[in-house]
């Protein structure tokens, strides 16, 4: 769902590899997004089909990395990231069997990799950063103030000079409570 009438350049494509080859060649025709999203879905479907510890899912991930790994190239190249912030991210994880599972920490939690000028180097994301976060961190980075409402919040340890704040249980009570409910299925839950 992406707004049409705002000068958005929107692409589409059968593959992830003819969609990365595309994205690589608007690039290098001298394009420079103020934001950038794409969506490679190889992994997403090797997961709900196979399961995340199929052979299937791991040669996904390898796949994408590929991907990820010449939009990147193609972005330094290009002069996009000398004062760009490049994240890389999952919408959930997977069942061990496969499927769209959500109740266990397994099938919720993802990677969040980030890259950029201000980024601090080989920082880890604290134990609380959750995908939503991403829009604050988005926001951070292009300089626009999160509003109040917003309950995404800036991790700390991800931007230099920058404590980041804290999850406010007051604001996303909702937050906490699955939370625990995710981690009481998790530990009843078998593991293979």
């Amino acid at each position: 769902m992406i707004e049409t009438d705002i000068g958005v350049t929107k692409k589409q494509n059968g593959s992830d590899e003819a969609l990365t080859d595309e994205i690589c060649a608007y690039f290098d025709e001298g394009n420079q997004p103020a934001v950038f999203f794409v969506q490679i879905d190889c992994v997403d479907a090797a997961g709900h089909g196979y399961g995340s510890d199929s052979e299937e899912y791991y040669s996904a991930i390898h796949e994408a990395d590929g991907y990820v790994g010449r939009i990147y190239d193609a972005a330094v190249r290009n002069g996009l990231m000398e004062d760009g912030l490049f994240i890389v991210t999952a919408d959930h994880g997977h069942k061990i069997e496969g499927g769209h599972g959500r109740f266990s920490m397994r099938e919720s939690l993802t990677t969040i990799a980030a890259v950029g000028k201000t980024v601090v180097p080989g920082g880890t994301l604290d134990r609380l950063t959750r995908d939503r976060d991403i829009a604050a961190i988005t926001l951070f980075a292009l300089g626009v103030e999160k509003p109040a409402v917003m309950s995404a919040r800036l991790p700390g340890n991800l931007f230099e000079n920058t404590a980041g704040e804290a999850r406010s249980f007051v604001k996303d009570p909702l937050d906490a409570v699955i939370s625990a409910f995710m981690w009481i299925v998790t530990l009843c839950t078998p593991q293979r």
